[in-house]
């Protein structure tokens, strides 16, 4: 059985309640799904496999919004190879999708082709593996030794670095997030975890200016998603209160 959300630690403060996803939505019976809201009122994590996904939106679309990221098929046991040419196609095709489900599953692809580690390194992949399965379950201090296990063997596996920062992230450590987010985007900068990762460390370090500008970079690889346009609205006004 999956780890219950509440024992899975985010952020400082930043929890104020978790539910299952299936009690935002009856048709949506999936455990492995979490959702935590935060104290902001139109901003809620959503945890699959390990995964941390932001979702900015208004509290009343919050349901449609969970479905939408839910129709998607998440997987982490997709096998593939992270250097495959298709990278370059998926994301023009990202670049021009306004279809949030489109975008997803198009993400997922491209996370699929990332998730694999490269022929000369593959004997790491169980460890990596492990990592995965920690994250899953809520055990983010043990990902963090299996994903250092797999970087110091493979430093230029982008996503080991990527999976330790949300590890750490999970744990409140944000400057050691930050620093495995600097690596990755070093190695892949169009990684959209990675941005999405430091947009949501800048927030809470309430750096409302550079998670705007974070946001503008996501924008630039997925100019029609409409829900990045809302979160740097919704930055901007945040940004603004700040000084008030």
């Amino acid at each position: 059985m999956p780890v219950s959300p509440t024992d899975m630690p985010l952020p400082r403060s930043s929890v104020i309640e978790s539910l299952w996803i299936f009690d935002l939505s009856g048709q949506l019976n999936n455990p492995d799904f979490t959702i935590q809201l935060t104290r902001q009122p139109n901003q809620c994590f959503l945890i699959h496999s390990g995964f941390v996904v932001q979702i900015v939106v208004a509290m009343p679309e919050v349901k449609r919004a969970v479905a939408l990221l839910v129709l998607v098929t998440f997987s982490i046991f997709v096998r593939s190879d992270q250097t495959k040419p298709e990278l370059d196609g998926l994301f023009r095709a990202l670049e021009q999708s306004a279809d949030l489900i489109k975008i997803s599953m198009i993400q997922n692809e491209i996370w699929a082709l990332w998730y694999e580690l490269p022929e000369e390194s593959r004997a790491l992949q169980t460890i990596f593996d492990q990592g995965m399965r920690a994250l899953h379950f809520g055990q983010p201090t043990i990902a963090i030794d299996h994903f250092s296990r797999v970087i110091g063997a493979a430093p230029k596996f982008s996503e080991g670095w990527n999976r330790r920062a949300t590890a750490y992230f999970m744990v409140g450590d944000f400057e050691a997030s930050l620093r495995d987010i600097q690596q990755t985007l070093i190695l892949e900068p169009r990684h959209f975890g990675a941005l999405g990762g430091l947009s949501m460390i800048l927030e809470d370090t309430r750096q409302y200016d550079k998670a705007i500008q974070t946001e503008k970079l996501l924008l630039e690889l997925m100019p029609e998603n409409g829900l990045i346009r809302k979160r740097i609205e919704y930055l901007q006004t945040q940004a603004l209160e700040s000084h008030i």
